[in-house]
């Protein structure tokens, strides 16, 4: 659990020889990246070389009418990679008057900039790093999951149903995610066990397999617990 700045660890000790993490789902990306070319602590000041919130505001009127009533939120690329994003969620800062956070001994500092701001939520931003704006979309977010299934089946080898040699599945969801991932994934393994829970901040991949993990906002992290060895088929 993860409550503050503090650094922890945990895990799960278990018989089970394997797990396989397909995937995470988070938002539907919208337009076009931007990059992030300055930058205090947790807000963003101008991206492109120019004002923050003008930015997003050209991102906004390229969406489509129906999304622009869904909630929005900013993903991130610290790499430069306009395809793997960390979603975060975002604060309209008009008057620029930001508040940074610091330590329990010495009292916030107030900065003001004289300039819109974007405020991530999480995480401190650094230069060069490339900005989507994603929508919250729940069709979008079913897709995306029933992707991921189809991957998992196909890595599957030949002759092995989905339950053979599979314990059962882990879910972590996004709590406004209203369980429609776990209403998909019970039809799709209607006798396999599933474990999780609802959460505000989900741990699961991010890019290529084998990479770190990442604590991913409103979205959904799935896991297959399996024996390394495989029941024989006849």
């Amino acid at each position: 659990m993860v409550t503050d700045d503090t650094d922890h660890a945990w895990g799960i000790k278990s018989r089970v020889q394997s797990a396989s993490f397909p995937g995470e789902t988070s938002g539907w990306p919208i337009g076009r990246s931007a990059e992030v070319t300055a930058a205090r602590g947790n807000y963003i000041l101008e991206l492109n070389g120019q004002p923050a919130l003008q930015v997003m505001r050209e991102m906004w009127k390229l969406m489509e009418r129906e999304h622009r009533a869904l909630p929005i939120q900013i993903g991130m690329s610290e790499d430069g990679s306009e395809s793997d994003y960390l979603a975060r969620n975002i604060r309209f800062d008009p008057l620029g008057q930001a508040v940074l956070a610091s330590s329990s001994s010495k009292p916030p500092l107030r900065l003001v900039f004289g300039m819109p701001l974007l405020q991530v939520a999480c995480d401190e931003v650094q230069t060069g790093t490339r900005v989507q704006l994603l929508v919250r979309d729940p069709a979008w977010g079913r897709q995306a999951l029933e992707a991921d299934l189809q991957g998992y089946l196909q890595g599957l080898p030949s002759g092995i149903s989905p339950e053979q040699g599979t314990l059962g599945g882990l879910l972590y969801s996004c709590v406004e995610s209203q369980q429609q991932e776990h209403r998909i994934l019970t039809s799709a393994f209607p006798a396999l066990p599933w474990q999780g829970c609802m959460v505000q901040g989900e741990f699961g991949p991010l890019g290529k397999s084998g990479s770190p993990a990442a604590m991913h906002s409103f979205s959904s992290s799935l896991g297959f617990l399996r024996q390394s060895t495989l029941p024989a088929t006849s």
